[in-house]
């Protein structure tokens, strides 16, 4: 039942922490009743700005090679991980059409490490011996083809140390 600028005005108080409503309470727009000068005043006090430049090409750059050289993906849970972490700075720069998809499954590939990368190749291009190297994977078949290749469930998981440990038996 808010319709009025004075009730969105008023109405905004409870859904902020006491300290940032009795800021925006201070402000000569709060009392004015103006909803456009509240909220140019609001976006302004709060720096809204950021927001819409939160990341650049160069954070994914340097999020995709910090990644690729210092991770190795052999858990399901490490590959999550990198997942997390490239969606949360390829998918914002996507939504503001800072990226397009092409590049975004582009970097998404270059992030995984090269063993990796090599084993997901395979499983792809086994799923799919016709597909055109012109063109990067897509990024939901190679997380779909990382996901099979690391579940958790694989039958030889946990009855012997994997092939990389020295264990004699």
């Amino acid at each position: 039942h808010v319709r009025s600028d004075e009730d969105k005005i008023k109405s905004i108080g409870q859904y902020c922490a006491k300290r940032v409503r009795t800021f925006l309470e201070g402000l000569t727009s709060y009392h004015d009743g103006s909803w456009h000068e509240f909220k140019k005043d609001f976006l302004n006090y709060y720096d809204a700005e950021r927001d819409e430049k939160r990341f650049k090409k160069k954070d994914l750059s340097q999020y995709v090679t910090s990644t690729r050289i210092k991770s190795s993906f052999t858990t399901l849970s490490s590959w999550k991980k990198y997942d997390r972490g490239f969606i949360r700075i390829a998918g914002w720069l996507h939504s503001k059409n800072k990226l397009t998809t092409e590049e975004v499954d582009f970097y998404f590939w270059k992030g995984i490490p090269r063993d990796f990368r090599d084993k997901v190749e395979q499983k792809l291009l086994l799923d799919n011996p016709h597909y055109s190297s012109s063109k990067p994977f897509l990024s939901k078949n190679v997380r779909k083809a990382a996901e099979e290749l690391l579940q958790r469930s694989r039958f030889d998981q946990e009855l012997l140390p994997s092939d990389d440990d020295s264990v004699d038996i």
